[in-house]
């Protein structure tokens, strides 16, 4: 699960359902955006994703190994 913090309305809420499993690891923040490290319902296993508060939404960013890891 990814979540969010609003600070002006001390409110939290998730952002998506990645992976009903450990949630997303190795977080960085790159060019506005943030990445971390993440396995996906989608069957790529462990990979790089991203999410934007632009569009309030997350996705994989690469898919780094081939395959289920």
């Amino acid at each position: 699960e990814l979540w969010k913090y609003d600070g002006a309305t001390n409110t939290a809420s998730r952002v998506t359902n990645i992976y009903s499993g450990p949630g997303p690891s190795f977080l960085a923040v790159y060019n506005g955006a943030l990445y971390f490290h993440a396995t996906g319902n989608d069957g790529a296993g462990s990979e790089l994703w991203k999410y934007d508060s632009t569009t309030n939404t997350a996705s994989r960013a690469a898919d780094i190994v081939t395959g289920p890891i």
